[in-house]
């Protein structure tokens, strides 16, 4: 088992859940995260952005984006695939990915079909838009999230209540905010 010490409250992503139950290398290099997000690398994604580039440097990250390509993007990205939901499963079986990680709650219907069949476990770190659902679309991201492959949501502390009164299990739910760059401030 490898252990990463929590050097910044934004770490806690994906890692926070995993570290303690995936065997491999000590080389942290060699945890494989596969990111599966939607408009990435297109400005309006500063969260997922930022998210990656606290961890590009010490875990070996491939990120897809799915749906249409972005067409306002940011200078400098990190390297992408773009992928229709139809490639996803022969880009999990080339990459093997230890754990998928996306962004919007409304894609947990997606990453547990997919952890389903790929036996792949996953975590969402969801945002404002996909939480303020409708209540039936909620509740459907909410049990897909419930699933056994699902280790967890991180989410706005604001939200943990909405998502609980959802279906969501409160075991699943991680309190963080996003993650920021503050020297760019």
């Amino acid at each position: 088992m490898l252990f990463v010490p929590r050097k910044q409250l934004f770490l806690l992503l994906a890692l926070f859940f995993v570290l303690g139950s995936i065997t491999y290398a000590n080389d942290k290099k060699s945890l494989r995260i596969l990111y599966i997000v939607r408009n990435y690398p297109a400005i309006s994604e500063t969260y997922v952005h930022e998210e990656i580039a606290s961890l590009w440097n010490e875990y070996n990250i491939k990120i897809i984006s799915i749906g249409s390509k972005a067409k306002v993007t940011r200078k400098n990205f990190f390297p992408y695939e773009q992928h229709s939901v139809k490639e996803l499963d022969q880009a999990i079986q080339e990459f093997q990915p230890h754990i998928m990680h996306t962004h919007w709650l409304t894609h947990a219907p997606l990453l547990e079909k997919l952890a389903n069949k790929h036996h792949v476990h996953f975590t969402i770190r969801s945002h404002s838009f996909d939480i303020l659902a409708h209540k039936r679309q909620l509740n459907s991201y909410c049990k897909a999230a419930n699933s056994q492959w699902c280790l967890g949501v991180i989410c706005f502390p604001a939200f943990r209540n909405r998502l609980i009164n959802n279906g969501l299990s409160e075991a699943k739910i991680t309190d963080c905010w996003s993650v920021v760059n503050f020297q760019r401030f």
